[in-house]
């Protein structure tokens, strides 16, 4: 699930970054696509996050803070807990907030409002898909590095939210190898490169993910179902 929302927050990225200028947070600048496929493949993404999008309000700080996300029923998390939704601020919500800056602007300002009032605008790492960051920070140090650290549990209606942040530091060490051996990291890094001007490292860090049967890269791979 986690790859798809990635997939959702980069195929946007791909088939909005370009043309007009948006009002999107000094993000790089987005335009509608003239292509039908393009423009139905925009539509589907952007109702898949829609649909997904909860408001509510979490008790921090002993204030009441009206909160809007990205939720939806992680198995892996809380699964003493069928009923209770993850609610990712970084990733998930800070990715709508910019993926829906163009087709739902009043959606995207709601989580963007949000994430402030969070203050989780960025951890150095998964805001690179869309936006220039001046360094890049890898390695995870949550005690739960799958999930993350909880912010709180949000109400909404009748459902409940962990909300969930990941916290990333630079590590030119753990750096070494960790984007040479993870897809997803990989495409942080080619994106981090490219928008140094280093085009050829980065072009060659995305074709690294993708492999051949004669070819054996060190992109890790599911062989049994041939998945990432």
């Amino acid at each position: 699930m986690k790859m798809g929302l990635l997939k959702i927050g980069i195929g946007l990225t791909i088939l909005l970054l370009a043309g007009a200028p948006s009002l999107t947070f000094g993000q790089e600048k987005l335009a509608i696509p003239t292509n039908e496929s393009s423009m139905v493949a925009v539509t589907k993404a952007s109702d898949w996050l829609l649909r997904h999008v909860k408001t509510g309000s979490l008790t921090a700080d002993n204030t009441e803070k009206s909160i809007s996300v990205i939720a939806w029923k992680d198995p892996t998390l809380n699964p003493e807990l069928p009923e209770r939704l993850a609610g990712y601020i970084i990733t998930d919500t800070l990715w709508a907030s910019y993926a829906l800056t163009l087709t739902h602007p009043t959606v995207a300002q709601e989580l963007r409002d949000s994430l402030e009032r969070l203050n989780c605008l960025g951890n150095s790492l998964h805001e690179v898909v869309w936006q220039p960051i001046e360094v890049i920070a890898h390695k995870p140090v949550d005690v739960d590095i799958v999930h993350g650290r909880s912010l709180g549990i949000m109400s909404s209606g009748t459902s409940t939210i962990d909300l969930r942040s990941f916290t990333m530091i630079a590590d030119r060490e753990f750096e070494i190898g960790h984007p040479s051996l993870f897809a997803e990291h990989s495409a942080y890094q080619s994106l981090y490169e490219y928008r140094l001007g280093n085009e050829d490292s980065a072009k060659e860090r995305l074709r690294a993910i993708f492999r051949n049967e004669v070819e054996k890269h060190q992109i890790y791979w599911d062989r049994l179902t041939d998945y990432l």
